[in-house]
């Protein structure tokens, strides 16, 4: 039996609408799958922002330990210098006590 223009174009519409619907189907799934990405890549990030607070969170207690550690040397530099200077005045005063005691025995043998 022959079919009408009217059938003709009904199946044709339908077969459009079907390959239509193919389409979506496969839109959808993508989107889905896009949609799964980028919540991982979402989950990722924020554990990898996660890890970077812990990173900058330790230089910052490195930093911390270094300054202190820098004081103390500075402070232990400082107390060098003290006693460098106060060797530097004992000797000081050595030699002026050497030098008396030389110039007494020097009038005790004249």
């Amino acid at each position: 039996m022959t079919k009408t223009n009217t059938e003709r174009t009904l199946e044709t519409l339908v077969e459009c609408a079907d390959i239509h619907r193919q389409g979506l189907t496969a839109q959808r799934e993508s989107i889905d799958a896009l949609t799964q990405q980028i919540g991982r890549m979402s989950e990722n990030l924020t554990r990898l922002e996660i890890l970077a607070e812990r990173t900058l969170e330790a230089i910052d207690r490195q930093t911390a330990a270094a300054q202190e550690q820098t004081s103390a040397i500075n402070a232990h530099l400082r107390v060098a210098e003290q006693q460098l200077a106060s060797i530097t005045e004992l000797t000081k005063l050595v030699t002026t006590q050497a030098a008396t005691i030389n110039r007494l025995l020097d009038r005790l043998t004249a």
